[in-house]
């Protein structure tokens, strides 16, 4: 039977042992490493962005 598990610190730990305060601030981390990846994907997003049109021809004066 597989049990669920997570590691910290190179320790792995059995998510069934955590008390209900742990298991709390497990969901938090885990809630905010997939708040950051959402952040860094928009975050290179915008930077593509910039970039795209940073390289893009120079509008005459017209044009601005």
């Amino acid at each position: 039977m597989d049990q669920d598990t997570f590691t910290l610190n190179d320790k792995e730990y059995m998510i069934d042992n955590l008390t209900t305060e742990q298991k709390g601030l497990l969901a938090h981390v885990q809630n905010l490493n997939f708040q950051l990846g959402q952040l860094e994907f928009s975050k290179q997003a915008f930077i593509n962005a910039l970039e795209k049109s940073l390289n893009a021809e120079v509008p005459s004066d017209e044009e601005k």
